[in-house]
């Protein structure tokens, strides 16, 4: 009867996984304390992945830790330098996309403008552990000629079957809010390998 208009939708309780409370996440780093952490977490078939403001994170769905670096040296081969990319990532998102089978994970870069960047990264495959294809998109540029005065900050992060999307919220360098922004990204370059 499930389905039908009105219809009572019964649930089997017994189908749903037993509930863990002791599962251990990433924790902050011992040598400094990152405020706000900034939590995002994500499941796959066989993975839960995390991104802090400090870590990016792969684990097994028996809680053991696969793979632990810092959120820099996730995005590092977009750049670290000054004014480069991933100077500073921040406002990490990770998601799972159910169309692709990949993990799709987004962070802020760089800071005001004129070095601020969006930041994209979808794994090879299912598994995370994986290489990941990343790519930058200059978030102070209008309509890809446009140099604004106005950075990123709070991207989220959204997917659908054909594309991602990302909004944002523009602030000056004075620090003051100027307008939201949104981009969509189609996935299929990024889905065949290529930036």
């Amino acid at each position: 009867r499930a389905g039908l208009p009105g219809a009572a939708v019964i649930l089997d309780a017994s189908m749903a996984p037993a509930l863990d409370n002791n599962f251990a996440g990433l924790l902050n780093p011992t040598s400094f304390d990152v405020i706000p952490p900034d939590t995002m977490g994500t499941a796959g078939p066989n993975h839960l992945v995390s991104i802090l403001n400090s870590d990016f994170g792969v684990f097994d769905k028996a809680g053991n830790i696969l793979q632990q670096v810092s959120l820099d040296s996730f995005w590092a081969s977009l750049g670290s330098g000054s004014g480069q990319p991933a100077q500073n990532p921040f406002d990490p998102r990770i998601l799972y996309d159910q169309h692709s089978g990949r993990f799709i994970a987004s962070s802020a870069g760089g800071g005001t403008s004129p070095n601020s960047w969006i930041l994209i990264a979808v794994s090879s495959t299912s598994n995370p552990l994986d290489n990941w294809v990343k790519v930058a998109i200059d978030a102070d540029i209008n309509n890809g000629t446009t140099q604004t005065s106005n950075g990123a900050d709070y991207p989220t992060l959204g997917i659908d079957n054909a594309n991602i999307y990302i909004s944002a919220n523009m602030f000056n360098t004075s620090g003051f809010y100027q307008y939201s922004k949104v981009w969509v990204i189609p996935k299929s370059q990024l889905l065949s390998g290529q930036p």
